[in-house]
């Protein structure tokens, strides 16, 4: 491809062919600068593993939705793709590849991927930063419970370097609603906490909370230099994606 000379373009690159039919300065542009290199990250950390008795899709297995259609759609578009599981620090990763039989790798270890460990989400994504050699767009799948500041310095570093950083911040709709009616007990899902409540009393308070909690997370992302969008799983995949790619 070509796009037009301007000040301080590297004049060995110019298209004297282009420049004869035009009599404008043209600079070819190389694949490896028009194809987009996608890097995916998905937490299989225990907490994505919730689920709920009304809703029983946890969301791990909606997020890998997310995460197959996300590798299609950029395979199809010439896109390389690169795809990593992160808990406690970096699981595995597939580095970036264009080919379309690429994709029934990423599929495979999708279908074969397990949630466990506790979450570590800046010390990922920093370990994922001296992996990566060229600017990518890296696309974060997480629940977000762990949106601590390192998480914030390391969101601003991948951005210094160029990169373009994007979460979604995956929901169950009971964990927005907290619709429980009876006492019960809580069980952390990545830790020993415990705590028996009447969830009656709380659930105003809860809500509350949460809406502070994600309001807060979606302002430091920004101001991080990243995109965000809160995800819940009762929405259709379809959607979600539609809201995404159009942000």
């Amino acid at each position: 491809e070509h796009k037009v000379y301007t000040q301080g373009d590297d004049i060995r690159y110019l298209d004297w062919n282009v420049f004869a039919k035009t009599d404008r300065f043209h600079i070819k542009k190389f694949e490896d600068e028009t194809n987009i290199r996608v890097e995916i990250v998905l937490d299989q950390s225990n907490s994505m593993n919730f689920a709920s008795d009304t809703n029983k899709q946890t969301k791990f297995n909606y997020t890998i939705s997310l995460v197959a259609a996300l590798s299609y759609l950029s395979l199809k578009q010439g896109d390389a793709v690169g795809l990593s599981f992160f808990a406690n620090g970096l699981n595995h990763r597939h580095p970036p590849r264009s080919s379309g039989s690429y994709l029934l790798e990423l599929l495979t270890s999708l279908v074969n991927a397990t949630t466990g460990d506790k979450t570590d989400i800046a010390e990922s994504l920093n370990e994922l930063g001296r992996q990566l050699k060229r600017k990518s767009v890296i696309i974060v799948l997480s629940d977000l419970f762990s949106s601590s500041q390192e998480l914030m310095v390391a969101t601003k570093n991948l951005v210094a370097r160029g990169h373009d950083v994007a979460f979604m911040q995956i929901l169950h709709p009971a964990e927005i609603e907290f619709p429980y009616d009876r006492p019960a007990t809580f069980t952390s899902m990545e830790d020993d906490r415990e705590l028996f409540i009447h969830p009656k009393i709380l659930q105003k308070t809860y809500q509350k909370q949460l809406k502070k909690f994600l309001q807060e997370t979606e302002k430091k992302i920004i101001a991080s230099g990243a995109r965000y969008q809160t995800v819940n799983t009762a929405t259709e995949p379809s959607q979600t994606l539609r809201v995404f790619l159009n942000h």
